[in-house]
């Protein structure tokens, strides 16, 4: 592994003269450049537009947009006299002095230009237009969610599953470069929801963008196999109320709202949303299961319909407190509730021969319910501190979240005649309370440089109290267990460290980190007072490199290690029925997955279009699937194992391009081969597959009022250590209308159009075979209305070259 990562260095550095260019000769340096700030907050204005034109005859040259600390900077200027224009949302436009450049005035530094914020909403010409749907960065893809027509009525899953690296299933879980293991944040922090769970209840309306981190720094924590997705929501920090509501009603009682509110008032900023949501998703299901012991073989099958229903609410408020101009204060709570409901009712015929030969067969009724049920909360505490230098800060983060989770799974089988036979009911439900303390310092060095270092402690603790209950046919009623009931109880304690250095040597950038963990981990168990501790250090180095060919090429690589630590019942050692067919065991002994991986990107712009072309190279160790085997006559046990390795190459294609103004084509491709390596029952079980995912979005603009969108995806299937699973295909629609001044949107859009999406997947172990088919009910409308009001809407004002300022927000 160290050689593989010191060739991956050394080729790209070996490479910089080559893209340098040495031979050719280098002219004087001419530069304007300058920061864009808050005239009050002196907090820096990051996609400010700066438009450079030549003077006297306000001729436009060029463009671009601010970077994350407002900085701007226009390279090889030729000699001549020029003017500055800037603009950002909300803020009086600002034009600048004449600026003459010459041989011997070739570097202008206009320092901090402070733009002051307009507190009225301006009645000038609103413009639709084209920014980029994916922003890059040296360390992230930052996806623009207001291009997403299709996505309106959803959550941050239906968003997700028309950008590059991430793949969503019919059931609406979520892959990111193929892992169903990676951390979710909202706004930088940590949520107390499982990743899918969190992702499910945050509403598409309230997010402004979604940041995908494939190959995060040491600044974040390393959990997760495959990333980080941050959740950045809308927020308002203009003088003055605004605020944005929507509703939306669809096919099969699909419905939801929210609303998000905002008040700013000299050093005070508040922020008040809620959100409700009710999503039904019905499908037909059919089941196949052969298993055998000797001479005998037992064959289920069924078919029927099944269901998913999500039920979200949520209320969150905060407010944030500039002390002075260097210290800031900010108070923010969420308090939710997330359910959902999966069931389904089968028609079952069971089928027992011996030697090829029939001796029974039965048909009744199975009635499965599984209700998911969590309580959550969390209170986030910020202050900031901002130094005189330019740069040097310390930020510190205190967050405390809470939830109450309830799990009550059973099935229950029932003869033809309407008589039960069998049932039981699993019930799962506890606290789990987690508490993250983060300190964050900056130090900035000279040549542009900055050396980051922190420490943070994530404290947790769960319990869970499980209940199972037997159906007796002889009372009617449910009777408890004691065999398969107990209450556990976790404890998880991880404390880290990190430090990393950034720096710019001329066009090649640098970021390097070093973070260290330990975890202290005790699971205990009241039924025979056992515990199981596991107390370890690990090490996690990043390394980002970048490098800008020109103003419109530039190349990126890193790599990270990563960790990704199992769920507590996994490591449960007993066994927990889930239905009359299904049990489960954890492993106690189960190892933590480690990952190694490794990115390459290259990004062009030419005009209003882009191409970016990413290669990739992750390896899993201690890879941990859930592997089947027959636990009892027609039963099926699942228990996760370390089975051994699986190894991810490939590549992943995103283009866009403008053909018209009024058209704009997505291309998004990832292809890669994927490869599980390792033993299972002493015998070797590596497998291997091609996947590959394709998307093909056009957006077309009829007017500055109306636009429609299509998208089109295509999943291919895919291995799996005991089986595999097929692809499908799947088609989005919407259209947009806005009315009185773009205050009002109306949206319809139908989802799974062409009715194509459905789940099909064989596996296979000794002694067991299974197939599963879920097809998903059609169509799928919905009505979406959305009204904002004040500084939520974004006006830009008409530019004296004739051309316009462009708005891609939606609200």
């Amino acid at each position: 592994m160290k050689n593989i990562t010191f060739i991956f260095i050394l080729t790209f550095v070996l490479n910089i003269p080559l893209w340098a260019n040495p031979n050719t000769p280098q002219k004087p340096s001419r530069v304007i450049a300058a920061r864009v700030v808050d005239n009050k907050t002196k907090e820096p204005i990051e996609y400010a537009t700066v438009t450079l034109f030549k003077l006297p005859e306000k001729k436009l040259v060029t463009g671009l947009v601010t970077d994350a600390k407002g900085r701007f900077i226009f390279k090889k200027v030729e000699n001549g006299t020029y003017s500055i224009r800037v603009n950002f949302l909300g803020y009086e436009e600002y034009l600048s002095d004449n600026l003459t450049i010459t041989d011997n005035k070739n570097f202008i530094r206009l320092g901090q230009i402070s733009m002051k914020p307009n507190s009225k909403v301006l009645g000038e010409v609103s413009i639709v237009g084209e920014t980029r749907d994916i922003d890059y960065k040296i360390d992230k893809k930052v996806v623009n969610v207001s291009k997403q027509l299709t996505a309106t009525a959803g959550t941050a899953v239906d968003v997700l599953e028309n950008v590059p690296s991430v793949t969503v299933d019919v059931n609406g879980d979520v892959a990111l470069r193929g892992s169903t293991s990676f951390t979710v944040l909202i706004d930088g922090k940590p949520t107390i929801l499982d990743a899918n769970d969190a992702l499910k209840q945050i509403p598409s309306a309230s997010i402004k963008n979604i940041e995908l981190i494939t190959n995060p720094s040491v600044k974040f924590d390393p959990d997760g196999t495959s990333g980080i997705i941050n959740i950045i929501t809308k927020k308002n920090k203009l003088t003055g109320i605004s605020g944005m509501a929507s509703i939306s009603a669809g096919t099969f009682d699909n419905y939801n709202g929210n609303m998000l509110l905002s008040w700013r008032k000299n050093k005070f900023n508040f922020t008040l949303g809620a959100n409700y949501r009710n999503g039904n998703f019905p499908m037909d299901v059919e089941n196949r299961r052969k298993t055998f012991n000797n001479d005998t073989t037992w064959v289920t099958s069924s078919e029927g319909e099944g269901k998913r229903n999500f039920n979200m609410n949520s209320i969150n408020a905060g407010v944030e407190w500039n002390i002075t101009n260097q210290d800031m204060v900010s108070v923010s709570a969420r308090l939710g509730k997330f359910q959902m409901n999966m069931g389904s009712d089968l028609n079952y015929t069971e089928t027992i021969s011996t030697n090829n030969s029939t001796i029974s067969e039965k048909k009744y009724i199975s009635s499965e319910d599984a209700d998911r049920e969590r309580e959550f909360y969390s209170v986030n505490t910020t202050y900031s501190h901002s130094f005189p230098k330019e740069g040097h800060k310390i930020d510190a983060q205190f967050n405390a979240m809470g939830r109450e989770a309830y799990d009550n799974s059973g099935s229950q089988l029932t003869d033809m005649d309407g008589t039960i036979t069998d049932g039981k009911t699993n019930i799962e439900e506890g606290p789990n309370k987690k508490y993250v303390t983060k300190i964050d310092y900056t130090l900035p060095l000279p040549n542009d440089s900055k050396l980051e270092a922190g420490f943070q402690s994530r404290v947790s603790n769960s319990s869970d109290d499980t209940k199972l209950y037997n159906y007796d046919t002889a009372t009617g009623q449910d009777v408890i267990d004691d065999r398969y009931s107990r209450v556990t109880d976790y404890n998880r304690d991880i404390y880290s460290m990190y430090a990393q250095y950034n720096t710019t040597i001329n066009n090649f950038g640098i970021q390097a980190g070093f973070r260290e963990e330990y975890t202290n981990r005790v699971i205990s168990s009241d039924v025979d007072n056992s515990e199981t501790t596991i107390k370890r250090w690990d090490w996690f180095p990043t390394l980002h490199l970048s490098y800008k060919l020109s103003e419109t090429d530039q190349i990126m690589t890193s790599y990270t290690k990563r960790i990704h630590r199992t769920r507590g019942y996994y490591l449960e050692p007993f066994i927990t029925w889930v239905d009359n067919f299904n049990v489960r065991q954890g492993n106690p002994g189960l190892e933590p997955e480690l990952i190694d991986s490794y990115e390459a990107t290259y990004l062009k712009d030419f005009g209003r279009n882009y191409l970016s072309v990413d290669l990739y190279y992750r390896i899993t160790h201690n890879k941990v699937e859930q592997i089947q085997s027959v636990y009892e006559d027609n039963v099926i046990m699942r228990t996760p194992e370390n089975v051994g390795q699986d190894y991810s190459f490939g590549t992943e294609i995103t283009l866009s391009v403008s053909p018209f103004k009024w058209w704009k084509i997505n291309l998004m491709g990832n292809l890669y081969d994927y490869r599980v390596e390792g033993q299972m029952n002493d015998q070797d079980f590596s497998r291997s597959s091609f996947n590959w995912t394709g998307r093909f979005n056009n957006t077309f603009i009829i007017n500055r009022t109306t636009s429609f969108q299509i998208n089109n995806s295509y999943q291919s299937g895919s291995v799996t250590a005991q089986g595999s699973k097929e692809g499908y295909y799947s088609m989005n629609i919407a259209a947009r209308k806005s009315f009185f001044d773009r205050k009002l949107n109306a949206t319809i859009q139908m989802r799974n159009a062409l009715n194509t999406i459905s789940r099909e997947s064989f596996s296979e172990a000794p002694g067991l075979e299974t197939y599963n088919k879920s097809t998903y009910a059609w169509p799928m409308l919905n009505l979406t209305l959305s009204y904002t009001f004040n500084n939520f809407k974004r006006n830009f004002k008409k530019r004296g070259d004739g051309e316009s300022d462009m708005d891609m927000e939606d609200f």
